[in-house]
C-alpha cells in the first residue's frame, strides 16, 4: 500500500506485476520468440532459450559478430540507414547475449559493483533483455555507451522514430519495433 499513488496507478503495477519481489518472485517469460515477449526483473528465460532466427548485423553498423532476431534486425538498420543520413552515427556494441555470456557479465560487475549496485544496471542471467535478441546497446562511435544519452543521436531520436512512422502511415506493413537500452 503506498498513499502517494491513486487507484489507477496501483491497478496498473499489480496488474504488471510491481508489486511483487523483483527476481524472487518471478515468473516464466511467455510469448517466445516474438516481439512482445517481456523479459525483465519479473519474467524471465530458461537457460536454454534462444531466438529462432538471429541475424547478423550489418557492420555498417554495428560491430562484428553481433546478432539479433530478423525483425529487430531490419528495424534497427533501417533505423541506422535514416541517421547517417542526417550525419548521425548509430553503433551496436552489444546486442544478443546467451545465457552463459550473461552470467560472466553480470558476475563480473557484480564482484566489482556489488550485486545490489550491479541489479541497478544488469540483468541478471536470464532476466535480460539481451538473450531475446531483441535489445542493443548503442554508441556513435566516440562516446562511451553509458553516456550514449548525452549525445546528438539519442537527442535526435525521436525525429528518426516519428519520419519512420510517418514513411509507414500509408503503406500496410506489420509493426516493427526495437528496444534500445542506453545503460
Amino acid at each position: 500500500s503506498n498513499p502517494n499513488l491513486d487507484i489507477e496507478r496501483v491497478i496498473i503495477e499489480v496488474n504488471i506485476g510491481l508489486d511483487k519481489e523483483v527476481y524472487t518472485e518471478a515468473e516464466k517469460a511467455i510469448n517466445l520468440n516474438t516481439p512482445i515477449v517481456l523479459v525483465n526483473k519479473y519474467n524471465y528465460l530458461e537457460k536454454d532459450y534462444v531466438p529462432n532466427n538471429l541475424e547478423k548485423i550489418s557492420t555498417n553498423y554495428a560491430l562484428s559478430n553481433m546478432k539479433l532476431v530478423k525483425e529487430a534486425r531490419e528495424a534497427y538498420e533501417e533505423m541506422a540507414k535514416a541517421a547517417n543520413k542526417d550525419k548521425r552515427k548509430l553503433v551496436v556494441m552489444s546486442s544478443y547475449r546467451d545465457y552463459n555470456y550473461q552470467v560472466n557479465l553480470y558476475n563480473r560487475y557484480a564482484k566489482k559493483d556489488g550485486k545490489a549496485k550491479a541489479d541497478t544496471y544488469s540483468g541478471r542471467p536470464g532476466f535480460s533483455e539481451h538473450q531475446t535478441g531483441l535489445a542493443v546497446d548503442l554508441y556513435n562511435g566516440k562516446t562511451v555507451y553509458t553516456r550514449f544519452e548525452e549525445t546528438k543521436e539519442f537527442a535526435k531520436s525521436d525525429s528518426i522514430i516519428t519520419a519512420k512512422e510517418k514513411e509507414q502511415q500509408n503503406k500496410e506493413k506489420e509493426n516493427k519495433f526495437i528496444r534500445i537500452n542506453s545503460r
